[in-house]
């Protein structure tokens, strides 16, 4: 047995939920089902979710946040877009390298864009930080009420404002480290996680969390796992490592495990006393110096949001398996008694379907399609406009075969009269073999229609020769806009690198790349399955190419 609490679905998704926001103060939800489809929602007293807006983005949603009574979007290609609360476009706003991560901070915005860069937005009004102060490949970024922290990739970090850097740690070891992990703790103090390189081959690299307070180091210990994600709480922080354990980070260094769920934890959420992660495909929790309890979800949760109002937990998460349904966004009660319940059984909430009320014959028969329409989910009102198509389409090619189904029954083809004539011609061969051929032409004219549907044809564009910049790095735009499919069916983008790793699910990507030659491969897979693919080679050369 173990200790369970109220889940129940919030939103039944229709699409998999890949980005989860929360804005506590106007009681509003936002999420994106697949990787464009929008969703705004406001919870109402009884904590139901009704959707107020829902549109298509026009690219891949890479970031999405709620700021100062709007809604931002953002994506990897053309930057950020400004959403009233109604729905209605406000502001749009091109970063050249694209978004990679957004942030509030104040009455502004901190932007880490697609080459590590660090932007401030205000507004019309946008500086690069890095450019004041010589950052360059920034690969984590964390605000405080008047700080923005920064981990650049050769290991350096620096605490700035729009102003000044205020200070900059002392890098350790002449070999360089990697940082892997930084927060904040409640009081406003700053940690990370590093690791150092070994110095002897078949050594352990060392992992090292350190406590930092006014730009003075306060406590630093070793760890045997590795940060991966962490959360403000009760007079200090939270930490979820890649062992499955939660620790309690206090304001003077030591640490207290509280949680250990067995697998990598992907989210951590506070509030009101209660710490709950998400590790695999369950959520667990527990309350200070109460028991763990345990929800099951049909995703692996990478999104959680605490509603202290209302004293309710919002998650959401898909399986990574697109041949599966769309999970739902689900919504524990934090307030509720624990219960008991055998863990076979965890899964009941999810898997029990919602009730629906039932419809009487003048209701269901009556009234125009709009009415029918309306019940039905998106993809089932495409799939029976998809079949309204098909069967005009019958209709005029069967008339165009002189095949009428609207022929009075008194006028049967073929001069066959009554049950006698029938069965001479069945049984003459002649008269068999010409019923066979219109039967194979009407076969063959159905068919045709499938024959039709061609696979997209991938492209990458040209091979690139190009020159590297004084640092030996060179900014290159993979565009995959020439691919052509009749059908506009297109589903999914998939760029892969030399290695096999992929790297971009956009038809464009931006890479920053060191001399060499570097190939690359773009997938690209229709509504049917269909794919194809194309290689393109970029050559990063020094000096000219002349």
């Amino acid at each position: 047995m173990v200790f369970t609490r109220d889940a129940y679905r919030l939103v039944e998704s229709e699409g998999k939920v890949r980005h989860l926001m929360f804005d506590e103060a106007k009681s509003h939800l936002a999420w994106v089902e697949g990787k464009r489809r929008v969703h705004l929602a406001v919870l109402d007293e009884n904590g139901q979710c009704q959707v107020t807006s829902t549109f298509e983005h026009l690219n891949d949603v890479s970031s999405l946040l709620f700021y100062r009574n709007q809604w931002v979007v953002g994506d990897e290609i053309n930057g950020l877009v400004f959403h009233d609360l109604d729905g209605s476009v406000s502001q749009e706003k091109t970063i050249e390298a694209g978004v990679v991560h957004c942030i509030p901070w104040g009455r502004s915005l901190v932007v880490l864009d697609g080459l590590g860069q660090l932007l401030s937005v205000k507004g019309e009004h946008s500086a690069s930080l890095s450019s004041k102060f010589g950052f360059e490949d920034i690969i984590k970024m964390e605000v405080s009420a008047d700080r923005i922290y920064i981990a650049q990739q050769n290991g350096s970090v620096h605490c700035l404002n729009e102003d000044a850097v205020l200070w900059s740690r002392p890098m350790r070891g002449s070999i360089g480290e990697r940082i892997t992990g930084m927060g904040l703790t409640q009081q406003g103090n700053f940690f990370l996680t590093r690791e150092g390189h070994a110095l002897v081959a078949g050594d352990e690299e060392a992992i090292e969390l350190e406590l930092w307070s006014d730009g003075q180091l306060i406590h630093r210990q070793e760890l045997r796992m590795r940060l991966l994600t962490s959360c403000t709480g009760d007079a200090g922080s939270y930490l979820g490592f890649d062992n499955g354990e939660v620790h309690h980070l206090q304001e003077d260094g030591s640490m207290e495990r509280v949680l250990e769920t067995q697998h990598p934890i992907f989210s951590l959420v506070h509030s009101e006393g209660t710490v709950a992660a998400s590790s695999w495909f369950f959520i667990h929790g527990r309350e200070l110096d109460g028991p763990v309890w345990k929800v099951e979800h049909q995703g692996m949760a990478q999104w959680l949001h605490a509603d202290r109002e209302r004293g309710r937990l919002y998650f959401a998460g898909d399986d990574q398996n697109d041949y599966t349904d769309a999970e739902p966004i689900g919504c524990i009660d934090l307030e509720g008694e624990l219960t008991e319940m055998d863990p076979t059984e965890l899964s009941l909430w999810f898997t029990t379907a919602a009730d629906h009320v039932g419809l009487n014959a003048e209701e269901l028969y009556s009234g125009n399609d709009d009415d029918v329409l309306a019940l039905l989910t998106e993809s089932e009102r495409d799939s029976m406009n998809a079949q309204t198509e098909n069967a005009e389409e019958l209709d005029l090619l069967l008339n165009a075969m002189g095949d009428e189904r609207t022929s009075p029954v008194e006028d049967p083809p073929s001069g066959l009269t009554d049950d006698a004539d029938l069965l001479d011609a069945l049984n003459n061969p002649t008269e068999s073999m010409l019923m066979q051929e219109d039967e194979d032409e009407l076969f063959e004219a159905l068919s045709s229609h499938h024959d039709e549907i061609l696979k997209p044809q991938a492209s990458a564009g040209d091979d690139q020769r190009l020159t590297a910049d004084a640092d030996g790095t060179c900014v290159v735009l993979l565009n995959g806009n020439g691919t052509f499919d009749p059908h506009q069916q297109v589903k999914s983008w998939s760029w892969i690198e030399g290695s096999g790793r992929e790297i971009a699910t956009t038809s464009q990507v931006r890479l920053k790349l060191p001399l060499g030659v570097h190939s690359f491969e773009l997938r690209v897979v229709d509504q049917q399955g269909g794919w194809t693919s194309d290689r393109l080679t970029v050559t990063v050369l020094e000096g000219s190419t002349s």
